[in-house]
Order: structure tokens, then sequence, then C-alpha cells
């Protein structure tokens, strides 16, 4: 009998054992990548919504810069001009104040400009200047209200914002005595 030696022993073994670790090490990479690219679609989105968020910052704080200088055109021109000047700043104001509402859906009630009662405290003042004007009455008492309002404005929007001209959170700003 002639018996030939292999060099190599013979494998027993099932290649199917193989192509299922094969096929578990691919599904491991694929999953592994499908994590990173979601992680970066995800931070990417943050980083969108962050500039979105700065953008609309921007947005009321530009809006209420014009209420104020619209207040400015009353005190300069007195009441002649007040009711062109009232109708700007309502205007104005309603724009930061709707896109004050967006802001803080999006980025939480911290981010909050102006909530809504110093909005209704604004309709009340303007609502009772724009009837002391139609009734031809001193509007003293209600234009030192105004003025009162609008320097609390200029106030809020100089401790909420910071040297680049980012948005602080009302936590942050209290925090740093602003």
């Amino acid at each position: 009998m002639v018996t030939v030696r292999r060099k190599k022993k013979r494998n027993l073994n099932s290649p199917a054992g193989f192509y299922k670790r094969l096929a578990a090490a691919g599904l491991a990479v694929l999953l592994l990548g499908l994590v990173a690219f979601g992680l970066i679609g995800r931070f990417r989105y943050a980083d969108r919504l962050d500039d979105l968020g700065d953008f609309m910052a921007k947005a009321i704080r530009t809006d209420l810069n014009q209420a104020l200088q619209s207040y400015d055109t009353i005190q300069r021109r007195g009441d002649d001009a007040a009711p062109d000047a009232l109708a700007n700043m309502k205007r104005y104001m309603y724009a930061a104040y709707r896109m004050n509402l967006s802001l803080v859906a999006a980025r939480g009630e911290r981010y909050s400009i102006i909530d809504t009662a110093t909005y209704n405290s604004f309709q009340t003042i303007v609502g009772e200047y724009e009837r002391l004007l139609a009734n031809g009455q001193s509007t003293a008492s209600v234009k030192t209200s105004l003025g009162n309002y609008t320097r609390a404005i200029a106030d809020t929007l100089s401790s909420r914002f910071d040297s680049a001209d980012l948005l602080l959170p009302q936590t942050a700003s209290k925090k740093t005595g602003r």
C-alpha cells in the first residue's frame, strides 16, 4: 500500500463558519460607519441650529433697536410725529416678539429677550398714548412711561449680548453682573 503524506494538514472545518465571521465583521464595520455618519450629521445640524439661533437673536436686537429709534423720533419731533413713530414701534416690537417666540422654541426659555408680560406692557403703554393723542389730551405721563420702558429695553439689550454680539442666556447674564 502506498501512502502519501501531505505537507499541509487537511482542514476538516466547514467554510460556512469562516463566512459567518467575515459577514459579522463586515456588518460591524458597516454599523460603525453608519453611527459615525449619523454623529457627524447631528453635529452639523446642531451647528446650524446654533447659527440660526444667533441669527434670530440678532434680528430681535435689530427690531428692538429700530423700535428704540422710533421712540427717539417722538422725543425729537414731539407729538406731531407720534402716530407714525408709534406705528413703527408697534411693528418692530411685534416682529421682535414673534421672532423671540421662535427663538425660545429653538433654544429654550433661558434665551428669551422679550417675554409676554413685557410685550403686553408695551401694548398697554402705546394704546394709552394713542388714546390720549386721539382725544387731544396731554401725553406727558405716558411719554414718561414709554421712556422708562425703552430705557429698560436698551438696558436688557446691552446686558444680554456679549462683546462678540452673541446672545447670553439669562442665567449667564445674571452671573456676570451685566
